[in-house]
């Protein structure tokens, strides 16, 4: 199951992300250069900064939850036995699954309340809707994986992270 999602996970963060920072580049040199050098910086780059950077975390966050980047602090797992540190572990991902779905469900009911209302950015008026889709999107994703992620750990002794190769690039131009 673990296989599945991450290569959904992994092609969301890579296609979709990918392409949202590139147009966030895009827009930053076509802005600071028209900015300074032409004295006409892109008209509203700051509501499609805003669209774009929502739908950044929302690629990221399953991402980061499947590569092991998130920051966790273990404060029991010294003083419990292994044991009880998986159960406990398995018992805060299931709960924060759980709180993740309900924020995706949210999320989708806000991007049909923001339909409703015509809630829009301010100068471009680029409509709230979408942006609170993808973010459900991604947050249910992320939900999704936190809840095999503990159907995992509940069923075997550890989580197998995403093979990000990324990271083991970065190692070797260390050396």
């Amino acid at each position: 199951m673990l296989d599945w999602i991450d290569r959904i996970v992994h092609a969301f963060a890579l296609w979709f992300g990918g392409l949202v920072l590139f147009a966030m580049l895009g827009l930053t040199v076509f802005d600071v250069g028209g900015r300074y050098f032409l004295n006409w910086p892109v008209y509203g780059s700051l509501d499609l900064y805003g669209v774009l950077l929502a739908s950044v975390v929302a690629v990221c966050l399953p991402y980061g939850q499947r590569t092991g980047a998130h920051v966790s602090a273990d404060l029991f797992a010294a003083l419990a036995s292994p044991g009880v540190d998986r159960a406990i572990t398995v018992v805060v991902r299931t709960l924060c699954a759980m709180i993740a779905g309900l924020w995706a469900c949210y999320l989708y009911f806000a991007g049909n309340t923001a339909a409703l209302l015509e809630e829009s950015t301010q100068l471009l008026a680029i409509p709230f809707q979408p942006v609170y889709y993808i973010l459900a999107v991604g947050i249910g994703i992320y939900a999704i994986a936190l809840l095999a992620e503990a159907v995992t750990l509940a069923t075997t002794d550890a989580i197998p992270l995403i093979n990000d190769k990324s990271s083991a690039t970065m190692a070797s131009s260390d050396e």
